[in-house]
């Protein structure tokens, strides 16, 4: 493998180039690299920025750094790569089914495969192992499936794209002390298309054919696949670990073998009662559940089979099972069904693709109220479904940003444009698609209560936490045509804008889930009509209590269970009137927990006769997508913001000419400003520019806090969609805005500075600067630096150097998400943007400020080799984690150490580009922190996974997307995410998500097993 230095650059250096000659073979793969690591056991070194070529360069593709190169000879009993063709690419696919014969009576039979990319085998028709990693060899002992006689030894397997292959393995020893083995070779026959009874040794063999062996295991370009990880240890969370309130109790039914069975994130019920599960990354589960306080045994799961799996969202209806895939290849909605009658599913329906994957895909799938439609929820990172025929939401959507908008300096999301999450009803075929609502954030599953209102419990950014722009977990009543302002970066609307609608009941940081209402489940007191919302990350089941409030609700929180750790995914509502909750994710610990109520039950609620706000509200609703003429101007002008919304919506699917010219001549302000709104997302640039002009002649002094901010919205919108403000126009403008700020409102403050900024009114340099300084909310400070960034007008050097001063010595002590600090940076980088010529290069304004401190760092020459651990090192002593006291001192010490505290936060300390363990404690037990420590590639979550660029030339560079747009992309590479790395997409081949985490391996190596334990349960501690 030639490989060669690549030196590390700055933006202004531009890209390096790697040196060296391509490989032969299919390709090259150049990988730039760092990290630490052992040449020995004695000898630390520091691995810097690292150029690899490899063989394999048709994505998916996996680097791999290696010092040591091992070779294999093959012997008669080395299983081969076997493919339908030779050729990459040509089959997507492969069956095979081969002939054992069992001779006598079995001891052990282990099972070895591995295939690239994905397999399922099967032993007379049962699944008993699963692959899905190539370089993994995974493995399992069959000896219960091998009775005296003939077995059908099948494998199902799907490629993603580049090389493609498939070895087994199958050691059988018997009682007599002898030994039988079959593994795969040309002799194999193999089909491209699966046909019926192929899993059985009786089934129709015609159009097979014999394997292709692609050469024994140890050849190019798989190499000889790793050796299985120990067995996991680790359980799941005991029952009496848990709290709940009176009147309830838990058990724990299940937990779940990860390395067999995976970590479960999506949950349902079949119409017998038995609850179907899935695993973030593999199989779907049946399981019959047994009475309360009986146990539930092994055979009581199955797997069931089907070529599908890795759902986030699962649903039994119109007789089939629903399947919302939401990682590898084919992500969108399946439906699994049973042909023949036989309660066994055995067909696979692909319904509808969607355009997106992992913990931003698709994902939760429910049933209409009315029994007649799915509904359907997909997450930021989802395109909008090809297929939608009606619109409650306006097709009008836009970014509507009135100063230019800061794309997340740590790439996420970038590029993402509006609407954001979405909701959609969907016929039961998967051919009709109507879009309800958009705007959310990342919602992962949606609910209706009794009386048929939707909602969702819709995700944070918790890296802008302490920005302007944050905004919690937030309840959402997802009512028709809503569009609740997601918008990347600094982009997102204020809760309080008129075009969108605020939440029920803001929650706070977290990491929602599974949500569902009690209205099945046989809870006692007000816990029947409650919605029961999940967070991931604080190991928390949150009762949501609401009452109607006008059209729409509120509702108070209360803590229904919590536990430490208690990753909840999913619930869901059995038959018995239990909740059923699986924890896990991220392929940590999962558990399946019941949970009842020792009380009477409460009545089962009543669905409540709509009148009053919501039953107008319903009205409106009907007419949302069918461009007929609206009856309900005057809703315009309701203070229920539920109410002018819907109105609003019905307004602007009425065809314009009947009602544009009504807008401008208007004279009542609230339904004026609705109607105008309407007009600016719809109507023309000359219309837009009518509307300013309007605007200016409104009784602007007249106006209370709430017009106010809907006339500062007015300006906002028509202006970001081309309504042009002149001079003149601007002059009449700013003599109304100027007196009003600021006004003591901190939402209306923000409004008034920031569109005073986009007037470039010179009086906003002292006001602005004032308010600056005098401000006590660090976030409103920000907004306020970011608006006079752009502010070109009205500045003394008296008054720059203040607002400099701010930059350079307050904003670097401001806390936040880890976002935060380079968002000050780039606020700081386009103020000196806007500077003067004159003053460009003025050093006195232009000092760098001083970086906030850092993490010690050790220096790798002091750190001395103890042992290369593994899982299975540790996994006895990991007990006494939690099960004695442990010096938390030292392992904060030990937390720098291993400089964890280079990469992630802890307790309000640390780094940034790797994930807050700030409540770990809430989603890891000890074993999974440590498996998270010793193999960090396992599991990358999307948010702090990289992108991999494929140039045309055959190079690779791995980063964080920063900005891109149809003629470019940049690319944010090294350790801190410091440099910036731009290409023309015509130089780009292809972009795919890395595998690799950027955490290395062997961080622990330096650690003694007591401070291993003592680390764990400082980053456990809170």
């Amino acid at each position: 493998m030639p490989c060669a230095m690549a030196r590390s650059h700055s933006p202004r250096e531009g890209r390096p180039k790697c040196q060296g000659r391509a490989g032969a073979g299919r390709g090259r793969l150049v990988h730039t690299w760092e990290g630490r690591g052992y040449l020995n056991e004695a000898v630390p070194f520091q691995l810097g920025r690292v150029s690899l070529r490899a063989m394999r360069t048709s994505l998916p593709c996996i680097a791999v750094v290696s010092l040591l190169l091992a070779g294999s000879q093959a012997t008669a009993q080395t299983p081969e790569w076997i493919w339908t063709s030779a050729e990459s690419g040509k089959s997507d696919s492969m069956w095979t089914c081969h002939t054992v014969e069992v001779t006598g009576q079995v001891k052990k039979a282990t099972l070895s495969s591995s295939c690239d990319n994905h397999c399922n085998l099967f032993v007379d028709g049962k699944q008993v192992l699963e692959s899905h990693d190539w370089s993994v060899r995974s493995e399992v002992d069959i000896k219960g499936n091998l009775a005296k006689g003939q077995h059908a030894l099948a494998a199902r397997c799907r490629n993603d794209g580049g090389p493609a292959g498939l070895w087994v393995e199958l050691v059988i020893e018997y009682a007599d002390g002898t030994t039988q083995t079959l593994v795969t070779d040309g002799s194999w026959l193999v089909t491209s298309e699966e046909g019926p009874g192929w899993l059985s040794l009786s089934g129709s063999r015609e159009g097979w054919q014999a394997a292709t062996s692609l050469g024994a295991m140890g050849v190019e370009p798989w190499g000889k696949p790793g050796t299985p990880p120990p067995p996991s240890t680790s359980v799941a969370l005991a029952a009496d670990q848990l709290e709940l309130p009176a009147g309830f109790e838990a058990e724990l039914l299940y937990s779940v073998p990860k390395d067999t069975q995976g970590s479960w994130v999506s949950v349902t019920f079949d119409p017998q009662g038995r609850l179907i599960a899935c695993d973030q990354y593999g199989a779907i589960y049946r399981v019959d559940v047994p009475k309360w306080g009986e146990a539930l045994k092994a055979t009581d799961i199955e797997p069931l089979g089907v070529e599908v799996g890795s759902a986030h969202g699962l649903l039994h209806a119109f007789g089939y099972l629903y399947v919302v895939v939401a990682a590898g290849k084919g992500t969108g909605l399946y439906r699994v069904g049973d042909s023949d009658g036989d309660d066994a599913y055995d067909s696979v329906e692909f319904l509808m693709p969607l355009d997106g994957s992992g913990e931003h895909g698709p994902h939760g799938v429910v049933l209409s109220p009315d029994g007649e439609a799915l509904y359907i929820v997909g997450g930021n990172h989802t395109a909008m479904p090809e297929a939608i025929e009606r619109s409650h939401l306006t097709r009008a959507w836009a970014e509507d940003q009135l100063l230019p908008r800061m794309p997340d300096p740590r790439g996420h999301a970038v590029g993402r444009m509006a609407p954001g999450g979405w909701v959609c009803r969907v016929s039961p075929d998967g051919k009709q698609w109507d879009l309800v609502a958009a705007g959310m954030r990342n919602s992962y599953d949606i609910a209706f209560n009794p009386e048929g209102e939707l909602f969702t419990y819709d995700s944070d950014m918790e890296w802008d936490v302490g920005l302007p722009w944050y905004k919690p977990t937030r309840i959402l009543h997802l009512v028709s045509g809503a569009d609740f302002g997601w918008r990347h970066g600094s982009g997102k609307w204020p809760a309080h804008s008129p075009d969108s609608l605020p939440s029920v009941v803001d929650v706070g940081l977290g990491s929602p889930t599974g949500i569902v209402f009690g209205t099945q489940t046989a809870f006692h007191g007000p816990y029947r009509r409650a919605l029961f919302a999940a967070d991931w990350a604080y190991g928390t089941i949150h009762a949501v209590h609401m009452e109607p409030q006008g059209a729409s609700y509120g509702a108070r929180l209360e803590t229904f269970v919590s536990g430490k750790p208690f990753p909840v995914t999913d619930l869901s509502v059995g038959q018995d009137g239990a909740l059923y909750v699986t924890t896990g994710g991220r392929r940590t610990q999962s558990g399946l927990y019941r949970i009842r109520s020792t009380r009477e039950a409460a009545d089962a609620p009543v669905a409540a006769v709509a009148d009053g706000p919501r039953a107008l509200r319903h009205t409106m609703e009907r007419q949302h997508g069918l461009e007929v003429m609206s009856p309900y101007w005057t809703q315009l002008g309701s203070a229920d913001r539920f109410i002018a919304h819907a109105a609003r919506v019905s307004l602007e699917q009425t065809p314009l000419a009947l009602w544009a010219d009504r807008s401008l001549a208007e004279e009542d302000p609230a339904i004026a400003l609705q109607a105008l709104i309407a007009l600016a997302r719809v109507g023309s640039d000359e219309q837009r520019v009518k509307i300013l002009e309007r605007a200016a002649a409104m009784p602007f002094d007249s106006f209370d806090d709430g017009q106010l901010l809907g006339w500062l919205r007015l300006l906002g919108v028509s202006s970001a969609r081309g309504g042009e403000v002149t001079r003149d126009a601007a002059g009449r403008l700013m003599p109304l805005i100027q007196p009003r700020f600021p006004s003591g409102n901190p939402e209306l403050d923000r409004e008034l500075c920031r569109v005073l900024s986009y007037l470039q009114a010179p009086a906003l340099a002292a006001l602005g600067v004032e308010t600056l300084e005098d401000s006590e909310v660090p976030a409103d400070q920000i907004h306020y630096a970011m608006c006079l960034s752009y502010l070109r007008e009205g500045w003394t050097l008296h008054l720059r150097r203040r607002y400099f001063r701010w930059l350079d010595e307050t904003a670097p002590a401001l806390s936040g998400g880890k976002s935060l600090t380079k968002y000050i940076e780039n606020i700081r980088a386009q103020a000196v943007e806007s500077l003067p010529a004159e003053l460009k290069h003025w050093p006195e304004l232009l000092r760098k400020p001083k970086p906030a401190a850092g993490a010690r760092v050790i220096e790798a020459s002091t750190a001395r080799f103890v042992r290369a651990w593994t899982q299975e090192d540790l996994a006895d002593s990991l007990g006494r984690v939690t099960a004695e006291p442990r010096d938390l001192k030292r392992g904060a010490l030990f937390f720098e150490r291993a400089t964890c505290a280079e990469c992630h936060r802890f307790d309000g300390k640390g780094g940034s580009t790797g994930p807050d363990l700030t409540g770990a404690s809430g989603r890891f037990s000890p074993h999974d922190l440590l498996e998270s420590i010793l193999s960090p590639s396992l599991e990358v979550s999307d948010q702090y996974q990289q992108t991999e660029l494929l140039t045309t030339d055959g190079e690779v560079f791995v980063g964080r997307i920063e900005e891109q747009d149809e003629s470019r992309l940049v690319l944010l590479t090294g350790v801190d995410y410091s440099e910036s790395v731009e290409f023309q997409r015509d130089e780009i081949e292809s972009l795919r998500p890395s595998p690799l985490s950027r955490m290395p391996t062997g961080l622990l190596d330096s650690l003694t097993e007591d401070a291993i334990l003592d680390l764990l349960a400082y980053c456990l501690s809170k």
